[in-house]
């Protein structure tokens, strides 16, 4: 059987099988635009998120403050004041914990 054989039987067939054919060709054409759209959707919104992420400099920074030291003069009395029964080693213990946790503007931390 020659070449040209085989082009004859195969375009025969072709021509007998038109709704097939075209039915065939119109699926191969349809998922190629499917399977361009979706790499294309796909490919840019990697690229939008890559954008979003690398345009805000507060992600990739950390910010370290220093803690907030009140003097024992500026607490109000009340507000370090150990009750209870306990050794004046414990109270004064208390009594500088308390120090140590009040925080910036008059609260507690």
């Amino acid at each position: 059987m020659r070449f040209v054989d085989i082009f004859r039987i195969a375009f025969a067939a072709l021509v007998q099988h038109k709704l097939r054919n075209i039915l065939t060709t119109f699926g191969v054409v349809i998922g190629t635009y499917v399977l361009v759209l979706c790499v294309s959707i796909g490919w840019g919104v990697r690229v939008a998120v890559k954008h979003e992420f690398t345009k805000h400099d507060q992600l990739r920074r950390i910010q370290v403050w220093p803690s907030y030291q009140a003097d024992e003069k500026e607490i109000p009395p009340n507000d370090v004041e150990v009750k209870g029964r306990m050794s004046d080693e414990k109270r004064a213990r208390l009594r500088e914990a308390l120090v140590r946790r009040y925080g910036p503007g008059g609260t507690r931390g």
